[in-house]
């Protein structure tokens, strides 16, 4: 797993208000060695919650659909046991030498409205389906998003205290250049070396 990745996916289990700084604004928290970094990133912080709230909503149709899908499977299961019992009854008349009847069984009528009833929940579980998709896609995309995003800012804020740092330079050459003379006006010593 890439640096990315494990950096997304600890972001991703982290809980919302630890991400908060103390005036409300989007924080991230970044170790570094010993030392951690805060920093702002509200794109960051709002991709991360909408990768949560997307997560949510799959894994909400993922336990519509495993409901729809075991109704069906009853339905397929009382169905069967009706189909059963017509067959026996069907043998039974049989081996009787029984008239043949008239109107229809009661089972034959319990698995003629079954049936119907099983191609509505079999509809419903495909429609299920087709929302935990949709949502797994969904999912997906926000990470993609959280992806590109991280990345941006991260090069961002790396620019950032690049830039800082060559200010600090210039100003620390700026006080050397002031400071190297001092030593050998005051007391007859060399210049101060210049730092690494």
């Amino acid at each position: 797993m890439g640096g990315i990745q494990r950096l997304r996916a600890a972001l991703i289990r982290v809980s919302g208000s630890s991400l908060l700084s103390p005036d409300g604004a989007a924080r991230l928290e970044v170790k570094l060695s010993q030392e951690t970094v805060s920093v702002f990133a509200p794109k960051v912080r709002e991709l991360i919650e909408q990768v949560c709230a997307a997560q949510y909503q799959h894994a909400g149709a993922v336990v519509e659909e495993q409901a729809a899908k075991d109704v069906l499977r009853r339905a397929d299961e009382e169905l069967t046991r009706l189909e059963a019992a017509i067959e026996e009854r069907e043998k039974s008349l049989a081996r009787d030498g029984a008239p043949m009847p008239e109107e229809a069984m009661p089972e034959e009528a319990q698995a003629t409205s079954l049936v119907r009833q099983r191609r509505v929940m079999a509809a419903r579980a495909g429609l299920c389906g087709e929302r935990v998709a949709a949502a797994a896609a969904e999912v997906e995309k926000l990470k993609t998003s959280l992806d590109v995003e991280f990345l941006q800012f991260g090069e961002a804020e790396y620019l950032k205290l690049r830039e800082e740092f060559h200010a600090a330079a210039k100003e620390l050459r700026r006080v050397y250049s002031r400071l190297a003379p001092w030593p050998a006006l005051f007391w007859g010593r060399g210049t101060v070396p210049l730092p690494p």
